[in-house]
């Protein structure tokens, strides 16, 4: 997991962000470009990577999209 620390005057922040979340919201937003799904679809990461290998991708391929 990767960890930005993000600094201001009182306290240091620290924000994780996963490589699963990250490859999801660069997915969803190359097929749908929206903020709101892609945000959507990063709160849940590896699970929309794995929808999107395993079901999306093979029927845009059957469908010949």
């Amino acid at each position: 997991m990767l960890s930005f620390l993000i600094q201001s005057t009182q306290a240091v922040v620290i924000v994780p962000v996963s490589i699963g979340s990250t490859l999801a919201v660069v997915i969803c937003w190359g097929r749908t470009n929206s903020v709101l799904v892609s945000a959507f679809a990063g709160l849940f990461g590896w699970l929309y990577v794995f929808m999107y290998v395993f079901f999306i991708r093979p029927k845009e391929e059957r469908d010949g999209e």
